[in-house]
């Protein structure tokens, strides 16, 4: 239902980082500058996902088998991307004979540790994981999520989950970056996660609602970050619980205007159905060419001069995009062949 959605998030998440790396890389350009002010705006895309994830959310009957399922499904996938980014820069350091062991380790003890921000310790460099950060607060998140749906008494886990959140969301961005594994991340995101699973258990999506507050709500969205900004892979909430509020209502929002518009059932977007239908593997695909392959000052430096860094944001955009959904594609193709010589196809 939600697949057509989950395509434009994920098309909306690479379009961010590569804005990012435009304005942080290239030439400044009004345009740029203009679109790269609106990463602020972000904030509701990722909270989305984490709706989206309630939305969905049904208690695990085996909590220990459920436990296995998602350390397969999340985590077995991050530590392959960040061997696989590991090897890369080692393999490209030794080609163009700029090989340190201190590029690869970066990349090791950062995947090791879950870092959101390059720190050092003790003389050793640590990377950070970019957009790894997101299927690590997706499984941890939902490990805690279900263990506070073990507690018989409702009352006491609803309470336990919104104090988590308002813990979480005070926790500094400077504090929560360098904590591991994502932890606080995956305790601010449990409020959205509720408010995933209360929609769908009010059956809010299809309730008739005021157009005034719909408005009002985007209204309050719109204006609020022009002076604040949340960023909920740093933690960051610069006004606290209004910017998560606000995200979350704005993110339910944009929900029942996804189902009014009927784009769920378009059969033109079935491109962006298959990408919302994988979109944690491209996530992956996206995060493994983010870091083995970073979009830096020096990687501006080798593309052509005297082209429009709108031109090379689109360009570079559609390359990336592409790379990502092909590759997706390409591993979907063998992992089916080979499920098929398996079971005897």
């Amino acid at each position: 239902m939600f697949d057509v959605l989950k395509g434009i998030l994920m098309i909306l998440i690479i379009t961010i980082h590569t804005i990012g790396f435009t304005n942080d890389s290239l030439p400044a350009d009004v345009c740029i500058r203009f679109l790269a002010g609106l990463y602020r705006y972000g904030g509701v895309i990722i909270a989305l996902f984490f709706v989206l994830a309630g939305y969905s959310f049904k208690p695990a009957k085996n909590l220990k088998k459920h436990l296995k399922k998602q350390a397969k499904e999340f985590l077995l996938p991050y530590a392959i991307v960040v061997a696989l980014a590991c090897a890369v820069i080692a393999v490209r350091g030794a080609l163009d004979g700029s090989f340190s062991v201190g590029s690869v380790t970066s990349v090791f003890f950062a995947g090791l540790y879950g870092a959101t921000k390059p720190f050092e310790i003790h003389g050793v460099w640590v990377s950070c994981i970019v957009a790894l950060w997101f299927p690590l607060a997706f499984f941890f998140s939902d490990v805690l999520y279900q263990l506070l749906w073990k507690i018989k008494n409702e009352k006491l886990t609803l309470a336990l989950i919104w104090i988590l959140t308002a813990l979480g969301v005070l926790v500094p961005s400077d504090i929560a970056s360098f904590v591991p594994w994502t932890l606080v991340q995956s305790v601010s995101v449990l409020g959205f996660i509720e408010v995933g699973r209360l929609i769908k258990k009010r059956k809010t999506l299809y309730e008739k609602r005021n157009p005034f507050a719909v408005l009002a709500v985007l209204a309050v969205w719109i204006l609020l970050h022009i002076v604040s900004e949340c960023n909920i892979g740093a933690n960051l909430y610069r006004f606290l619980w209004l910017d998560y509020a606000v995200a979350a209502a704005a993110g339910v929002v944009f929900m029942k205007g996804y189902l009014a518009s009927g784009l769920a059932d378009a059969a033109c977007l079935a491109p962006l159905e298959y990408i919302g239908r994988n979109s944690m593997w491209i996530l992956y695909i996206h995060s493994f060419e983010l870091v083995a392959f970073p979009w830096n000052a020096a990687f501006a430096a080798s593309l052509p001069k005297g082209i429009s860094p709108v031109i090379l944001f689109l360009a570079a955009n559609a390359v990336r995009i592409a790379f990502d959904v092909f590759v997706c594609v390409g591993i979907n193709f063998f992992y089916g062949r080979y499920l098929n010589r398996k079971l005897g196809k």
